[in-house]
């Protein structure tokens, strides 16, 4: 949170499988805050309990707003999941009240998900990346149904996927 001007709120206790007990803080922010920019590292997601936080990217006159999260929904958790850089720069637009996710608590919530689950987010959260970065998705892997192993498939160029050979 180093960018951003933050008042604590309260402390709330999440019951998480695999955990006993994990505190996480709700934290209100005051409009015009910047919670991360493009680029820094991750380090909580949130969750949105009250006001409105503008995702964009760039800066200036090459700034583009991407969307506006509202009330009940998360936001920061793709960096987390991908072990990426943020994608965009999260600002509150009002003061905004929200549940603060540190890292190691969503982790411990993502390990305690099933392993097509965890593979389905990273693969989504690939293809988000991708077209944020104008690339084609890569394809995931799939089993060669002649029993030959994996097969990798390649973006083609104009759409679609070809075999890796």
């Amino acid at each position: 949170l180093s960018h951003a001007r933050e008042q604590r709120y309260r402390t709330t206790r999440l019951t998480i499988p695999g955990m006993r007990v994990a505190a996480v803080d709700t934290t209100t922010f005051p409009a015009d805050t910047v919670l991360f920019k493009q680029g820094d590292e991750a380090d909580a997601a949130y969750l949105v309990q009250q006001g409105s936080i503008e995702i964009s990217i760039g800066e200036g006159e090459a700034r583009k707003i991407l969307n506006t999260i509202t009330d009940g929904a998360l936001f920061g958790e793709m960096a987390l999941i991908s072990n990426q850089p943020r994608m965009a720069t999260a600002t509150a637009r009002t003061d905004t009240t929200c549940v603060v996710v540190p890292n190691a608590v969503f982790s411990a919530i993502l390990d305690n998900s099933d392993a097509f689950t965890r593979a389905l987010i990273l693969s989504l959260i690939g293809h988000i990346r991708s077209q944020h970065k104008g690339e084609p998705p890569a394809a995931p892997p799939t089993e060669d149904p002649a029993g030959g192993g994996v097969q990798f498939y390649t973006p083609k160029v104009g759409g679609g996927y070809r075999e890796k050979g």
